[in-house]
């Protein structure tokens, strides 16, 4: 564990318990009179390491373990809100070699914060790159690259808070939020290693799936994961010939724990060669790892190819899962993405000022695509031009699917089911199907605290791969999907 202390402080802060990224951009954008005048209040921290923590941040490869010391360059963020009625704010510190001090084991750093109060909640989040506004932004763990060194910088993290009360702060001590794993695969003999011809592996966990694209130089397929109780595992693996699963039962990965894990995966017999979305929906249903046809090619009568298609095309297979991939749309197993924009201009999401109840609390596996687009479109096309547009997207969609059948706008949870299922990367989204720029959820900004929010803030997803909030009023892009 680690500890923060504070060693002096001016004013300080109204803040929510929880705030949002440092990355600016995942902000939303909020329009500041040039006449408003900022007050900056610094705020002088020390970090330290309780001496009883199993776990920390710099890395022996020898030993495969990771040792608790700070790193130039490691980043601490701040979370804090400046007003009830604003979404919450942070500031992030990299530490220099002059901030770092006992050997690594503590660091002292200044922050400069704006337009604090004097009481309130505070969350501090190491690294950074793991602060989100309801805490750790744990959509960073969804897709990983196998190494520990990626994991040390950016994913092994660590979270601490109080209650500001005039100028003071209790000291704080830092938690551990992931237990961190490194793999080692057999074959089902459990004699021939295949770690080394590996090149990609999937974790999945009830609700959550980790892709972990490549490994370690020391031969490990590592992954931070969040911590499990009893629960069952699910594990996929490739060489980008065969396919390996591997099912566990009634496992526990303890928060700042540390394991080696062998598995023997038997191999998955190859999918089938599926013509038709029809076709690929019954081997999905029958078990069969599918995610070879994601990107393939759709026409408005259900064909599929790989490359080229007759007839119309329409869209490409986008997202395929062996439960629901709609919540409203019963028996549902693919999500197509359009071929095209639903509009030829960007357009507004709408109903900026009013609430409509449509928010994605953060992390939550919405799949309310169908609804919350049929539930927005029904106000109109000029209160809600984007999920008018995505509802009455015009290509026909083939028939023997679920039922309803009907284009609709992507929730943030599917928009990042498609990036996942393109290896994590809105690059590999953009030119498989020609998304360009911002495109709108269907699901409105809600920070876990201030419901407020979810009258001026719609979900995005973005060119950086993640999905953030912005402005209803704005225009973006829109892009349909449909479940079959």
């Amino acid at each position: 564990m680690k500890k923060i202390t504070h060693i002096g402080m001016a004013a300080l802060v109204a803040m929510g318990m929880l705030g949002t990224s440092c990355n600016k951009a995942e902000s939303p954008e909020i329009e500041t009179p040039e006449t408003q005048k900022e007050n900056i209040v610094t705020l002088t921290t020390t970090i330290g390491f309780d001496e009883a923590a199993t776990r920390a941040l710099a890395i022996d490869y020898d030993a495969h373990t990771l040792t608790k010391t700070f790193a130039v360059g490691d980043q601490i963020a701040l979370n804090y809100r400046n007003t009830s009625s604003q979404p919450a704010k942070a500031v992030s510190k990299a530490l220099t070699a002059g901030d770092i001090s006992a050997g690594g084991k503590s660091a002292t750093f200044t922050f400069e914060l704006t337009d604090p109060r004097k009481s309130g909640i505070v969350t501090y989040i190491y690294p950074a790159a793991m602060a989100s506004e309801n805490g750790y932004n744990w959509d960073n763990l969804n897709t990983q690259d196998g190494t520990l060194a990626s994991i040390a910088s950016n994913l092994d993290c660590a979270r601490g808070g109080g209650a500001w009360s005039g100028d003071d702060l209790p000291s704080v001590t830092m938690t551990n939020g992931v237990a961190i794993i490194a793999y080692t695969l057999k074959d089902e003999t459990g004699e021939n290693d295949i770690t080394s011809t590996i090149t990609g592996m999937t974790i999945s966990k009830g609700t959550r799936t980790y892709t972990i694209n490549g490994k370690d130089p020391d031969g490990h397929i590592y992954a931070a994961i969040w911590p499990t109780d009893n629960e069952n595992i699910e594990y996929t693996a490739t060489d980008g010939t065969k396919n390996y699963t591997k099912s566990v039962t009634g496992k526990t990965y303890e928060t700042g724990q540390f394991y080696q894990v062998g598995l023997r995966m038997a191999e998955a017999a190859p999918a089938p060669a599926a013509t038709s979305l029809s076709e690929l929906k019954t081997a999905i249903n029958g078990g069969t790892d599918c995610s070879s046809y994601i990107g393939w090619k759709v026409n408005s009568a259900g064909a599929i190819a790989e490359s080229g298609i007759s007839g119309t095309k329409i869209g490409y297979v986008a997202y395929v899962s062996t439960s629901d991939v709609d919540a409203d749309v019963s028996g549902s197993r693919i999500l197509v993405i359009a071929s095209a924009d639903a509009a030829a201009t960007t357009l507004t999401w709408g109903s900026d000022g009013t609430a409509r109840g449509v928010e994605a609390v953060e992390n939550a596996n919405d799949l309310n695509g169908y609804s919350n687009t049929n539930t927005l479109q029904g106000y109109g096309s000029e209160a809600h031009p984007a999920a008018y547009a995505a509802w009455n997207y015009s290509a026909t969609i083939p028939s023997g699917g679920a039922s309803p059948a009907h284009w609709f706008m992507p929730t943030k949870k599917q928009w990042e089911n498609m990036r996942d299922a393109k290896g994590g990367a809105y690059s590999a989204m953009a030119t498989a199907y020609g998304i360009d720029g911002n495109y709108w959820t269907s699901n409105e900004y809600f920070n876990g605290e201030d419901y407020s929010e979810c009258k001026n803030y719609a979900w995005r997803f973005a060119p950086n791969s993640t999905i953030m909030s912005f402005r209803k009023l704005f225009d973006i892009n829109v892009r349909s999907i449909f479940a079959y």
